[in-house]
């Protein structure tokens, strides 16, 4: 009798006590006050033609790329290098809770989830039970992941969910050897791709490490594995890893997007960081790893906070695993591979990161932010099961006090993070001080309302339902001045007195000079810039200016 393909069917009571305890937990620390911070540029983006579609509005489209199906718009990407995977994930969503913040961030809770339940798949089907108990309940409560799964939208979260449940099928489908588990590998590949394109550096770890780690047994198997794989069934894998990437390929033959975006930003990217200063990139990346660890980098909630255990305990289950492998040598068997391998792909994750067309932002590490805890439980598990039978019971003792006290650690840390949140509302582009700007230009706006900086427009549209949509008039070309063409677009709207300009207070602006050339521009036409409101954040710091011009 075949086994279900699917391991949930599998669980015992027991296991499915813990995996319901690692949710709760989860569910605990990261559904409180959904609404703060206040929604970001990058999660507004996403979901507006979400909201669109619902409400029969006009479609945004980016680069104005889509498939028209039953008269409709329907976008194919919402960035060069990002899928429009959570524009209709969020469909639903909407549909059945509403157009709102916590709608959107439920999707995230809801890949979260996903997240938490393989990687206690994946660490019980490489190391046993407990090693997925481990991993489960750390992960569940890291610091990082609950507050970044709150808002996974803004750092697509879905990848991580994406990358651990194709290392699941992955090594389902290496031990048993049918062929569906390597076809849901490919598919998953191509839709972690399509979702944002840095998951290639989850995909060549995964190949890079298993390729170390296991190269001479693929060696030694390849004529098995030849014969495994004939021409039509690797076409069947290629092909199943591309049905996902064909709106990405569509997307390229209307604009070239993702091929012009590469091809401008490979040497020196869009923000100014040199991709050829590898070692410079690689000490920073580093210390990025240790700051997100230990969840010390969630400034915008009000203060920053840190979980401390994390780095020494990482360390202490890779040198465990290595000292057992220098005293044991080849009696250490095959598991020492499988303990290393998440090791390796962070490293390799790390390697690849240093090379980017955008900057070298924390964000990009919610990609491998299950791994440590896979690396964490693996470790533990390979030096316990590597000790005398009589120890056994004792070291897993021991392996289960360090679990808890890094979620000990980490839950104080969250709970921190949750009462100075409640507090700020958030800061800068995270600042519940959008809802408020939100609320004054759907009742004073009577004419067109001009962005005149990055981080206004998308969340105004979206807190609104489209009943405000600014402008941006500010222009992408370049963050330290405006384009030719900033003056030509602005000059039409100073001669209508009922346009609102919003602006970034002066310590908050990313898109750089353009309130100087506005006001110079005001002055050239004989007029005058007076300020209509000003939002401010709980802090009573400035957080919008709003004018119009008179």
């Amino acid at each position: 009798m075949r086994r279900p393909p699917f391991p949930l069917h599998l669980l015992a009571w027991h296991e499915w006590a813990v995996l319901g305890f690692g949710l709760a937990l989860f569910g605990v620390l990261a559904g409180q006050q959904l609404h703060l911070p206040g929604p970001h540029y990058d999660e507004a983006i996403e979901v507006l033609p979400a909201m669109q579609l619902l409400l029969g509005q006009p479609v945004d489209a980016f680069r104005n790329a889509g498939l028209y199906v039953a008269g409709r718009l329907w976008p194919l990407m919402v960035m060069d290098y990002i899928g429009a995977l959570n524009t209709y994930l969020s469909i639903p969503f909407f549909a059945i809770f509403g157009i709102n913040v916590i709608s959107m961030r439920l999707l995230s809770l809801c890949y979260a989830a996903g997240t938490l339940v393989f990687v206690y798949l994946l660490a019980r089907e490489l190391w046993g039970r407990a090693a997925g108990a481990i991993a489960l309940g750390t992960l569940a409560a890291n610091v990082s992941f609950v507050f970044w799964s709150r808002q996974g939208i803004f750092v697509t979260n879905v990848t991580s969910t994406l990358l651990v449940a194709s290392l699941w099928s992955g090594v389902k489908w290496w031990r048993t050897g049918r062929r569906h588990y390597a076809l849901l590998t490919a598919f998953l590949w191509g839709l972690g791709l399509y979702a944002k394109f840095l998951f290639v550096w989850g995909i060549l770890a995964s190949v890079g490490a298993f390729v170390l780690l296991y190269g001479g047994r693929l060696w030694r198997q390849r004529a098995e594995l030849l014969r495994a794989w004939t021409p039509g069934r690797a076409a069947g894998l290629v092909g199943t890893f591309c049905i996902p990437l064909l709106p990405l390929l569509v997307f390229n033959l209307q604009t070239a997007g993702t091929l012009q975006t590469f091809l401008h930003n490979a040497r020196t990217s869009y923000y100014g960081v040199n991709n050829l200063a590898f070692w410079e990139n690689l000490a920073a990346r580093w210390k990025q790893l240790v700051v997100v660890l230990c969840g010390e980098h969630f400034w915008y909630l009000g203060e920053t906070y840190a979980s401390p255990l994390w780095p020494p305990a990482l360390l202490l289950s890779l040198g465990l695993v290595l000292v057992v492998i220098a005293l044991r040598g080849r009696r250490a068997g095959l598991p020492w591979r499988r303990a290393l391998f998440p090791y390796l792909m962070i490293v390799l994750i790390i390697v690849q990161s240093c090379f980017t067309i955008s900057a070298l932002w924390f964000t990009h590490y919610a990609l491998l932010l299950p791994l440590p805890a896979l690396a964490l439980a693996g470790g533990l598990s390979f030096a316990v099961g590597q000790a005398a039978p009589r120890r056994r019971a004792w070291l897993w003792a021991l392996a289960g006090l360090l679990a808890a006290g890094l979620i000990v650690s980490d839950v104080q840390v969250d709970l921190r993070y949750h009462a100075i949140l409640a507090r700020s509302g958030g800061y800068h582009a995270h600042s519940d001080a959008v809802y408020r700007l939100a609320e004054v230009l759907d009742a004073q706006a009577h004419g067109p309302v001009l962005a005149m900086d990055w981080g206004i427009s998308a969340p105004v549209q979206f807190l609104t339902l489209e009943r405000v949509a600014p402008r941006e008039a500010f222009g992408y070309e370049s963050l330290e001045a405006p384009d030719e063409g900033f003056a030509e677009r602005l000059r039409p709207y100073l001669r209508d007195p009922s346009v609102i300009y919003v602006f970034h207070p002066a310590e908050q602006v990313v898109y750089r000079g353009r309130a100087e050339a506005f006001n110079a521009l005001v002055e050239g036409a004989g007029r005058q810039a007076v300020i209509l409101d000003v939002i401010y954040e709980r802090s009573g710091r400035p957080a919008f200016v709003l004018l119009q011009v008179r």
